[in-house]
């Protein structure tokens, strides 16, 4: 066969068309497959084209919005550079990979010595950086200045976003981006009541967890309100006291893990960093612990990744809730019950 003819011919098996509501969709399987999606019947089977009734288009576009943004390209090695200019004080800096690898930083050249200028020396996927402040100090012992710049092949750099945390002499800078994170935000239509029925109607259809994962970190955002800053953004000013707070908060921190995929202790350092205005070492231990604690994350080789099965079983609590706790029936969600229906840690099994 001719080869142009073949990889076409490869390509189109890739890709299934879905009739939904009298409407094509084609979709690429490898979408599908890196979502929770993969193990749903309605994908099943070998068939090229396949029909789904009059469900909901709306709903289906969403499921492709979603696939889209799942294939945003994932962090590839590059090359970075640090810059420190922190007067008298000499430092030393360590770039962090995802592998917890601690790679030390080698002067640009001669002529940046003074500078305080390091680079990478070889490449990698990075998410912090870690400045080892060696001796000597700034007047008002303020943090050095620091600028962290990200190197491609061609020798072209860009501006690095990072969160900064002070921690003794060591000033560790997460830079942004670097970890992969479930920030699928849902559109504000979904979030209305007879469209959040809609919502759910077709969810149990199609059982994509990440959707729901979504709909549910929406939700909790309302009751977490006064720990968001007013401008929106997703990290906690404060980490809640109570513990129902305390709940709430760490479920809507691990449904921003990515299910099914494993996490080094630099990432979960990352993730918990990334989320709080001001970060600390006790704290983002301790974050670690409530959500482990909370089976909401389970411990694998050399780090962690989300318990669907914990998360689940939280989500799923108003039938846990009907089942053993006679004020617990109606139809509210698991959140407006009142605390002595809450339970509040994982059972040691399933209900009987």
């Amino acid at each position: 066969p001719h080869p142009a003819k073949s990889k076409h011919v490869a390509a189109m098996a890739c890709v299934k068309t879905f009739i939904v509501n009298g409407r094509a969709y084609p979709v690429t399987l490898s979408s599908l497959q890196n979502s929770t999606a993969a193990s749903q019947a309605w994908i099943s089977g070998s068939d090229d084209l396949v029909e789904l009734g009059e469900r909901d288009g709306a709903f289906f576009q969403l499921i492709l919005d979603f696939l889209a943004s799942r294939d945003a390209p994932a962090c590839k090695p590059h090359t970075f550079s640090c810059v420190v200019s922190s007067g008298e004080v000499s430092s030393s800096v360590l770039f962090k990979t995802g592998e917890g690898v601690l790679v030390p930083a080698l002067k640009q050249d001669a002529d940046m010595q003074d500078s305080g200028a390091h680079r990478l020396s070889v490449q990698a996927c990075c998410d912090t950086v870690a400045i080892e402040m060696l001796y000597g100090r700034t007047a008002d012992d303020s943090d050095p200045i620091v600028r962290i710049l990200q190197v491609d092949a061609e020798g072209n750099a860009r501006a690095f976003a990072w969160k900064t945390m002070r921690d003794g002499e060591q000033v560790r800078c997460f830079l942004q981006g670097a970890v992969p994170v479930h920030d699928f935000v849902l559109p504000k239509s979904w979030l209305a009541a007879e469209r959040e029925l809609l919502f759910w109607r077709e969810l149990g259809f199609y059982g994509i967890f990440e959707l729901e994962m979504s709909m549910t970190t929406s939700l909790l955002r309302k009751l977490l309100q006064t720990y968001f800053p007013k401008d929106g953004a997703p990290e906690f000013t404060d980490w809640p006291s109570r513990d129902r707070h305390q709940l709430w908060a760490s479920l809507w921190l691990a449904l921003r893990f990515v299910p099914n995929r494993a996490y080094t202790q630099s990432e979960l350092d990352w993730m918990m960093a990334i989320h709080l205005v001001r970060p600390t070492s006790a704290l983002i231990f301790a974050m670690q612990s409530e959500l482990l604690r909370r089976g909401f994350l389970q411990e694998c080789d050399g780090g962690a990744m989300l318990s669907v099965e914990g998360v689940r079983w939280v989500l799923d609590g108003d039938k846990l809730f009907r089942a053993k706790k006679a004020d617990a029936a109606g139809d509210k969600s698991w959140w407006q019950l009142p605390l002595n229906s809450q339970h509040l840690l994982l059972a040691p099994g399933p209900l009987p």
